[in-house]
């Protein structure tokens, strides 16, 4: 005697598929839960390079520390957003991190101090264009 094997019904391909996608929508979704230690979710560097760039290009930075990824790393953001891992250890690395951090400390500063001389003028120009009026 031999037996036949059933055919799956429609409803039972529906499920693997649905199962198999779900499982694609769960494995896609999942580099978006690491995070790094300021907050930055973003996906590991796996190792660091020895790509130096002019610091200039540089626009911000931050730091991945090794537990989720397999690596500590400095990751610097260029103008153009291309991320570069770093190994934070390089002494060029540091330099660059000293350099963007007093980048931002001007810019900083340089703001309300800006407003302030924006202010200061419109109050100048009012207070000049209020006492030459007639009444």
């Amino acid at each position: 005697m031999t037996m036949r094997h059933q055919r799956p019904t429609v409803r039972e391909k529906m499920k693997s598929l649905r199962n198999a996608l779900l499982c694609l929508a769960v494995l896609q979704l999942s580099p978006a839960i690491i995070q790094s230690s300021d907050g930055h979710v973003a996906s590991c560097c796996l190792k660091t390079s020895t790509t130096t760039l002019p610091r200039e290009k540089i626009k911000d930075y931050y730091n991945q520390k090794s537990g989720i990824c397999p690596v500590d790393a400095v990751i610097f953001v260029t103008m153009k957003g291309k991320r570069i891992c770093s190994d934070p250890a390089n002494l060029w690395v540091n330099k660059t991190m000293k350099y963007v951090d007093g980048k931002k400390a001007r810019l900083r500063t340089a703001i309300p101090s800006l407003h302030l001389s924006t202010k200061t003028s419109a109050i100048m120009w009012n207070m000049t264009n209020t006492t030459s009026q007639t009444f």
